[in-house]
């Protein structure tokens, strides 16, 4: 079998730190020197060993970041849409696309609406949380385990 080759070229921060070292995150990671695409997944604390995860282009990951948005922060859609610009980039302008030049923004602005990044994660956590509450509810309740 061939080696997988991948490099984690950002890390983009823990969606849920778990028991034993290993860490569910959001990088961005060029596999097979490809280039780099938003991945989620398990990583081991070392990053030398992963399970399986989800791979996203940019667009994917702006059309998963709005329908997350809308699910989790309905009275925010304005807030959620006007994250993502018409130019297909999230809230201070961070872009496969662009250069690596800083983005600056104006103080107002962060106080005036969520940063993107910060509504994306909050979202997830809350899936993950909602999800295993459901889990629960379901394993705690007879007659729903019988469906």
């Amino acid at each position: 079998m061939a080696e997988l080759k991948y490099e984690i070229t950002e890390h983009l921060g823990v969606i849920k730190e778990k028991k034993g070292g290993w860490n569910k995150e959001l990088n961005l990671v060029s596999w097979s020197e490809g280039s780099p695409k938003y991945d989620v997944r398990d990583w081991s604390s070392d990053h030398k060993k992963m399970s399986k995860g989800i791979t996203l282009t940019e667009e994917e990951l702006l059309g998963l970041y709005q329908l997350i948005g809308k699910l989790f922060f309905p009275e925010k859609n304005d807030a959620v849409d006007a994250a993502v610009s018409s130019n297909g980039t999230i809230g201070n302008g961070h872009s496969l696309e662009q250069d690596n030049e800083p983005h600056v923004i104006e103080e107002e602005q962060i106080q005036d609406n969520p940063a993107p990044s910060d509504l994306f994660l909050e979202s997830l956590m809350k899936a993950e949380k909602k999800s295993s509450a459901k889990t629960m509810l379901s394993s705690a309740d007879p007659e729903k385990n019988e469906n």
